[in-house]
């Protein structure tokens, strides 16, 4: 039996991919930056937390590549729903 792989399903996996790896980002950017944002702003360079981590504004960084990974989900989203409803009568 060949498998051939449908266009709804190559949609299907680069939205879970997708998104996982925006989830992931977003979670760098809150862990890395947004936690510890008002110590980093009081402290208007670097911050230490808990661990031992040296926290600096340049955190904020993260939020780029989950910006573009999000609106790459959110495509691969609107074509998966768009084939899904395409395809009811």
């Amino acid at each position: 039996m060949i498998f051939r792989s449908t266009p709804r399903l190559k949609s299907t996996i680069g939205l879970i991919i997708f998104s996982s790896l925006a989830g992931f980002f977003w979670w760098l950017f809150y862990e890395r930056y947004y936690r510890y944002k008002d110590c980093i702003e009081t402290a208007a360079s670097s911050c230490l937390n808990a661990q031992g981590d040296n926290l600096i504004g340049a955190g904020m960084v993260w939020a780029l590549p989950a910006f573009i990974f999000s609106g790459i989900a959110v495509y691969y989203l609107w074509r998966v729903i768009g084939r899904c409803c395409a395809n009811k009568p």
